[in-house]
């Protein structure tokens, strides 16, 4: 009985192994399908890639032209903000329409202590008109960076923001409220 139950069984195998289906054909390499965008229009960026002043956080670190850092003092150490450069991008993503978008590159340096990185928190931007926008990374190239710092590091990026008809604002550094800004010229 055992004989006819092996044999049994090598049949069953055999008969489906022989007629398993066959592997599709190969169909060439992955493609990657690109979504198709209006090119980005770009105005020239003013700003440089070092800051060329230092002032200290107080009630005249406000309105500052871009170039300039900004020294804080806190429990946990000292750190300087600076936003370095300043450009327009229209359209900058699909999906944000034909907004005028202001990008910034912005280095947070970590010079005594550590120092909390919340670029979603920290900024934001405050058209002439009194519209505040968020901060977004989509059209931000590097993105700034994110997380604790500790003495003697930075993080240097980009971080986004959306301004209506292409008005001229401030970039606002701080938490529940603003302790520095610089200064945005219209879209030209």
């Amino acid at each position: 009985m055992g004989v006819l139950l092996a044999l049994f069984f090598f049949g069953v195998l055999a008969t489906s192994l022989r007629h398993q289906p066959e592997a599709p054909p190969p169909v060439g390499p992955p493609r990657i399908l690109l979504p198709t965008a209006t090119p980005l229009e770009r105005w020239p960026a003013h700003g440089s890639t070092e800051a060329s002043t230092t002032v200290d956080a107080s009630p005249t670190s406000f309105d500052q032209p871009v170039g300039t850092a900004v020294r804080f003092t806190g429990e946990r150490g000292e750190w300087t903000v600076a936003v370095l450069a300043v450009e327009w991008l229209e359209p900058c993503e699909e999906g944000l329409g034909r907004s005028p978008v202001v990008v910034a590159t912005v280095r947070v340096t970590s010079v005594t202590g550590s120092v909390q990185v919340l670029p979603f928190v920290h900024f934001g931007f405050a058209s002439d008109s009194g519209t505040v926008a968020p901060t977004f990374t989509n059209c931000a190239n590097p993105p700034l960076g994110e997380g604790g710092l500790s003495a003697g590091n930075d993080f240097t990026g980009q971080i986004a923001f959306q301004a209506p008809d292409g008005q001229a604002g401030v970039i606002t550094y701080g938490l529940a409220e603003p302790s520095a800004s610089w200064t945005v010229d219209a879209r030209p």
